[in-house]
């Protein structure tokens, strides 16, 4: 006898907008692995693996779910699903800023308060 499982748990790691938003929204919510696996009833491990591609994301309703623990909506979710979100850039601002010499710091730190404010 065969088991259909609905979500697909696996070594081969496959990220999409999808994981990349929610964990995005978890972060900037300042929401811990620890407290959404807990409000929602599902193991951390879960959580990681759907943030990290490693799990399908789940189905409209547990998306609900997390979203509701990060004080989103899930119209915000699909709304930046559909925008282009790659942790890429967010890794590779982190590198780009670990480099910068002190004596730049400041210059920078203009630059990126008057990209903010406009």
């Amino acid at each position: 006898m065969s088991r259909k499982f609905r979500y697909r748990r696996t070594s081969e790691i496959k990220m999409t907008n999808e994981a990349r938003v929610l964990r995005r929204l978890r972060l900037d919510s300042g929401t811990k692995i620890k407290e959404v696996a807990k409000e929602i009833g599902k193991s951390e491990a879960y959580i990681r693996h759907i943030e990290h591609g490693r799990l399908d994301v789940p189905d409209k309703e547990t998306i609900k779910k997390i979203l509701l623990v990060y004080g989103a909506t899930y119209r915000i979710y699909s709304a930046k699903c559909k925008v282009e979100c790659s942790e890429d850039a967010y890794t590779e601002l982190k590198n780009i800023i670990h480099k910068i010499p002190d004596e730049k710091v400041p210059l920078v730190l203009s630059l990126v308060r008057g990209v903010l404010s406009s």
